[in-house]
């Protein structure tokens, strides 16, 4: 197992996280979620993590469109519901990616183990 940002996590090492956080079966190769709009928007609707667009100054100049996710965690214990806890963010290319970034920073934590065959060079 390796240790990696949950920040950084892209294309296979993500799926796989996020289908750790969901306690799947590890299927190999595991599903697409930070590709299938299907799939991965299924747990951007239930975890209800809104999706926004803006432009991030690059350092030639230029500006990259970025998603940025966010999710606001809400507790409950007894008859009492809190959303205090600090809003959860994570930025990508696209709207899954960040959406499954942030989804597994929310399950999982910043850093995480995946096994080594999945992390990407």
């Amino acid at each position: 197992m390796k240790t990696i940002n949950s920040a950084d996590a892209t294309g296979v090492e993500l799926d796989w996280l996020v289908e750790e956080a969901l306690g799947g079966d590890h299927i190999n190769p595991p599903r697409n979620y930070s590709s299938d709009l299907h799939l991965g928007g299924l747990v951007l609707q239930r975890e209800k993590i809104e999706i926004n667009y803006f432009n991030k100054r690059r350092t030639d100049g230029g500006t990259d469109s970025v998603c940025r996710a966010s999710l606001q965690p809400t507790f409950t214990f007894q008859n009492y519901t809190s959303n205090m806890a600090a809003k959860i963010t994570a930025d990508g290319p696209d709207l899954l990616i960040a959406g499954m970034r942030c989804f597994v920073i929310f399950k999982q934590g910043q850093t995480v183990e995946v096994p080594c065959d999945l992390v990407t060079q």
